[in-house]
């Protein structure tokens, strides 16, 4: 069973925390991570790099989906805002491949096997 776990991003350091310890998950399933970024444009080239960089030392790792939210609603005036829960998990259950979708904010850190006991 596949497993994509969305990371809702809007701070400027927010994907840190919670990338490094994805990136350590013990889980040996299929899974994808899939990043909805308030600051997509900001750092597209940076986390593409940071990712590649780091399949070099854990070529196991999952895939990686850096993606910009779903454009802004008429009805908001055309705005993002930065908060708007919504529109970023229904962003990232567009991009989503996994049966099983578990969420992870962008200030939560997250124990190395919490992939694994979500699926045991």
């Amino acid at each position: 069973m596949k497993v994509s776990v969305i990371v809702r991003c809007a701070r400027t350091y927010g994907l840190l925390e919670p990338l490094g310890a994805l990136a350590e998950q013990d889980f040996v399933g299929d899974w994808e991570i899939v990043v909805v970024d308030w600051l997509y444009e900001e750092r597209k080239e940076l986390l593409a790099g940071l990712w590649a960089e780091h399949l070099k030392h854990r070529p196991a790792s999952p895939p990686l989906i850096h993606v910009p939210p779903l454009p802004p609603l008429p009805s908001r005036g055309g705005q993002y805002h930065a908060w708007d829960l919504c529109l970023s998990f229904n962003t990232g259950l567009a991009h989503a491949r996994g049966e099983v979708v578990m969420h992870l904010e962008d200030h939560w850190v997250v124990r190395r096997d919490w992939v694994r006991t979500f699926n045991d």
